[in-house]
């Protein structure tokens, strides 16, 4: 994946100025950002911003279809930034996948939903989210779909591609 590849220049609707917000929330020393685009945009901010971490990152993959999970520490963060390269067109194609990266300072996670979470001891990741032109909002926006509602059967091609991913970082599976 391009290193630009999040700061889209195309007329696509999709990546559309104040498409892409993200509400931060401070308590007791620690940083929230709630982070909502087009998937596809929030794959490629999240892909951008893991440059920024540590070298070395834990991390957890939790297919909620399958009930499936992995989780790896210390991985060497290209590897990790990689895969979720690899990732990406899985992820917003299916959703209902939770991948979280992190250490002991930051934290990002892929919701089911494909809304990123950054929950981290500094606000450094409000520059950066509004670098990428990313609106700041107040409170979050109204949800427009209930993906409760949604059928989440188990797909073959997911369930591959997150093995695939899991097996070339070394990542464990954990059984419930």
């Amino acid at each position: 994946m391009s290193e630009l590849a999040w700061r889209s220049t195309s007329q696509d609707p999709r990546f559309v100025h104040g498409g892409a917000w993200y509400v931060t929330t401070a308590h007791a020393g620690l940083w929230r950002s709630i982070v909502g685009a087009p998937a596809e945009q929030v794959m490629d901010v999240v892909y951008h911003l893991l440059g920024f971490f540590d070298p070395a990152v834990d991390m957890l993959l939790r297919d909620l279809r399958s009930g499936r999970t992995w989780q790896g520490s210390l991985l060497p963060l290209p590897d990790v930034r990689e895969a979720v390269g690899r990732l990406r067109q899985t992820l917003v194609a299916f959703g209902a996948v939770e991948c979280a990266v992190y250490t002991d300072q930051d934290q990002f996670t892929i919701t089911r939903d494909r809304l990123l979470i950054i929950d981290s001891r500094t606000d450094r990741w409000t520059y950066r989210l509004d670098a990428a032109s990313f609106e700041s909002r107040s409170q979050l926006p109204p949800p427009t779909w209930n993906p409760e509602r949604v059928t989440r059967r188990r797909d073959a091609a997911l369930e591959e591609a997150l093995w695939v991913a899991a097996e070339r970082l070394g990542l464990e599976e954990r059984r419930a």
